[in-house]
């Protein structure tokens, strides 16, 4: 079917199975699943992802999931080059609320206050995904430019020398200018 999106790591659950008490949901990714995903996010590899999620219901016929993921991946330095091993570990927390729900009855789009001060997500089908959830919270914190720990531009770019804010003891070309202004008699100030 033309423009589907493919979810690498998919988890779909059925709002009414979700009993009024809560439901806690442990989640771990497959070696596929873990390998499609590094594909998408960017990633050299992903050697785990797991997920402890409470769901429980919120407002009229909506959906609260809150819990943790950890992650173990692998990246490439961006000063070296090298191979770079990152643990991430992140909070998760969503809010859903069924399609109609979001908008009122003048057709303008309802304010929802949720508790995280961000709009909730639209649940869709009767269903969420929360292998999706996870997904998306391990994108937002995944370090775009990871370093291998003690990696320094001024050690193997010398030209790049403090670039990543060393102070690299060379002074600043222009400092003679700024010396000679000031030796000026008008300070260097247009008569």
């Amino acid at each position: 079917m033309p423009g589907t999106q493919t979810v690498e790591f998919s988890r779909p659950l059925s709002v009414e199975e979700v009993p009024v008490e809560g439901q806690e949901v442990a989640l771990e990714a497959d070696e596929e699943e873990r390998a499609a995903l590094a594909g998408r996010l960017g990633l050299d590899g992903l050697k785990s992802l797991t997920a402890y999620l409470k769901v429980d219901g919120w407002q009229s016929g909506g959906l609260h999931v809150s819990g943790s993921l950890a992650a173990e991946a692998e990246q490439t330095c961006v000063v070296t080059l090298d191979p770079v091993e990152r643990r991430y570990e992140e909070t998760v927390e969503r809010y859903y609320l069924p399609a109609g729900s979001l908008v009122e009855e003048d057709g303008e789009e309802a304010v929802v206050d949720a508790e995280s001060g961000e709009e909730p997500d639209v649940i869709a089908g009767g269903h969420i995904d929360l292998g999706e959830l996870v997904a998306e919270t391990l994108a937002l914190v995944i370090d775009p430019y990871p370093r291998k720990p003690g990696a320094s531009v001024a050690e193997i770019y010398p030209d790049l020398a403090g670039a990543d804010g060393e102070d690299t003891g060379k002074k600043n070309p222009f400092a003679v200018l700024e010396r000679l202004k000031k030796e000026m008699p008008s300070g260097g100030a247009k008569e």
